[in-house]
């Protein structure tokens, strides 16, 4: 509330004719509390609501339930940032696979990085790609590797002392967010 009521000059605006300054306050905090329950009324409908692309949140590796009101900003926060760092692990390992001229394989390996990938078929991804089943199981890990080794990397760059507990510490924490 201060904050703001220093940004809009606030203060600059009382006048001793016009009244006392604390009633100024208190007229203009009545307000904000006001404008703060009409926000929560407009999200309980939907108001407030950020519209993501599903084919967005699938590129991200993990299945997002909705955020319920209950949730805290924090948590709500530290979500997002856990997608962001699975969003940009993701365009990197493509950046990789695209540069080595390995897309179309890479469009194949992809859903075996999901949490569910125990639903795909790996006989029909070997199938595909024109290799043995042992090949893809190789593929496939390497792929993890990478991937794990690229999370990390992205973790590294969030830190400002990047040491290993602090990456271990913050990789619990992704893994917390998405949970």
């Amino acid at each position: 509330f201060f904050s703001t009521a220093i940004r809009r000059d606030l203060f600059l605006k009382a006048d001793p004719a016009r009244g006392r300054l604390r009633s100024l306050l208190l007229t203009a905090f009545q307000r904000t509390v006001w404008q703060n329950k009409e926000k929560q009324q407009s999200a309980k409908r939907g108001g407030l609501t950020h519209i993501a692309s599903l084919d967005e949140m699938m590129d991200a590796g993990v299945q997002i339930s909705g955020i319920s009101s209950a949730t805290s900003p924090e948590a709500v926060f530290h979500r997002y940032w856990a997608l962001e760092v699975l969003r940009s692990t993701d365009a990197r390992l493509e950046a990789h696979y695209t540069g080595l001229g390995k897309s179309p394989e890479f469009k194949v390996l992809k859903p075996f990085l999901s949490p569910d990938s125990g639903e795909c078929d790996q006989k029909a991804a070997a199938t595909t790609l024109g290799i043995t089943n042992a090949a893809l199981r190789v593929r496939l890990h390497r792929l993890r590797d990478l991937y794990r080794q690229y999370l990390r990397d992205e973790v590294r760059m969030t830190l400002s002392n990047p040491g290993e507990s602090e990456i271990e510490s913050e990789l619990h924490e992704l893994v917390a967010a998405l949970s």
